[in-house]
């Protein structure tokens, strides 16, 4: 069947509705969301809406999908990029993708806060047993190449975080956080706040370096892994006006915090500001960077 008769039956089928969906709820029939051609994916003959929402699990850019059980549409799984209006349809089962931490990452905890383990061969199984545990917020899943092989990990909360190979961990209740994976990486030596360079007329040209454009940042090898919540001293990270974090970072897994950016001059620690985002993305923290003047520098600590 021609595609451009396909796509205009499968919208058909929806009507708006409100339906709000748990991370870790399981699959409900009769709702699904808005399609958009150019950056949602319809698969043909996907065989139940299990193997539909693995798919849409190994699939980093799909946030939600939705399968066909009867009708003309049967066997057709929609993987969603973003969930635009939540719709009614007739023979679709449905499901909303946790918010997955950045790879390779794994939840740890003691046996308070362990809920339980078992068998799963997909990742899938894995979630509809968190969703079916109460007081399941997160899980982690080892594939047949992971430490526990074919393991599902279930958990109240994930406080703390390991690199685990071949493993997959997500949060029930929060959608996946696109800046833990998109973001551009920060690796100059001389963007620590240990590294000094006086500052004279030979090398003034130097401490105006700090160009880039604006968004998501994270700090890494000889940099540093943040950015210090302290003001670093004059012509340190190879800068005459040194940009610090004047504040706390965010302590949760996944949580976005607005945060104020001072940049140290000759009139003070904090004389020029400058208003940024950090999020928690387990092991590391990223950035949201302006970059609007070369001459105030981003430092970053270990």
């Amino acid at each position: 069947m021609d595609w451009r008769i396909i796509i205009p039956i499968f919208v058909a089928f929806f009507v708006q509705k409100n339906v709000c969906f748990e991370g870790c709820s399981l699959p409900e029939a009769g709702y699904a969301w808005e399609y958009n051609s150019t950056f949602d994916l319809i698969l043909a003959d996907v065989k139940s809406s299990e193997i539909c929402g693995d798919l849409c699990l190994k699939n980093e850019t799909c946030q939600g999908y939705s399968w066909e059980k009867g009708g003309i549409m049967s066997g057709y799984c929609v993987h969603y990029s973003k969930l635009r209006s939540n719709l009614t349809c007739e023979n679709c089962i449905s499901n909303k993708i946790p918010g997955q931490l950045p790879k390779p990452l794994a939840c740890s905890g003691n046996s308070g806060n362990i809920l339980g383990f078992s068998e799963a061969t997909n990742e899938q199984q894995c979630w509809e047993k968190c969703a079916n545990t109460e007081g399941c917020n997160f899980f982690s899943w080892f594939d047949s190449d992971g430490l526990f092989q074919n393991t599902c990990f279930l958990y109240k909360e994930c406080n703390s975080t390991k690199e685990i190979l071949n493993s997959v961990s997500r949060s029930c209740n929060m959608p996946p956080i696109p800046q833990c994976k998109n973001h551009k990486i920060l690796n100059d030596h001389w963007r620590n706040v240990n590294f000094y360079e006086s500052y004279n007329s030979y090398n003034r040209r130097n401490f105006c370096q700090n160009n880039g454009n604006p968004g998501w940042y994270r700090f890494s090898n000889n940099a540093g892994n943040k950015m210090p919540d302290y003001p670093p001293g004059q012509n340190y990270c190879k800068t005459r006006n040194p940009g610090w974090v004047n504040g706390t970072h965010p302590s949760m897994f996944g949580e976005t915090k607005d945060i104020q950016i001072c940049f140290r001059t000759n009139d003070g620690p904090c004389d020029k500001e400058e208003a940024a985002a950090v999020t928690n993305c387990g092991q590391y923290f990223v950035y949201w960077l302006k970059f609007e003047d070369p001459c105030y520098g981003y430092c970053g600590e270990n």
